[in-house]
């Protein structure tokens, strides 16, 4: 097996799980607690929220016909299944 194989099944294993073997890693693990938390648990929520408000504000102007649920539920839909590039 190559050296960079290896390197990363490491990086796999034991450094990006959360609350994985990386999470005992003195410093790091901490850290690392740290920032899954902000962004997993803050930043992510908040901006799909963000994405909801205008998303609801699009469809209602694109589709004045349509009742307010159908907007919600389009927009909630559009909103989960937008991936990050």
């Amino acid at each position: 097996m190559s050296q960079i194989k290896i390197k990363q099944k490491i990086i796999v294993l034991v450094l990006l799980p959360h609350g994985g073997l990386g999470s005992k890693i003195p410093i790091y693990g901490p850290i690392s607690d740290q920032i899954h938390d902000f962004l997993f648990n803050r930043l992510i929520p908040s901006v799909k929220a963000d994405a909801y408000k205008e998303m609801y504000r699009q469809y209602a102007q694109a589709h004045p016909d349509w009742t307010e649920d159908a907007i919600a539920y389009r927009a909630a839909q559009h909103t989960n299944n937008a991936s990050v590039v």
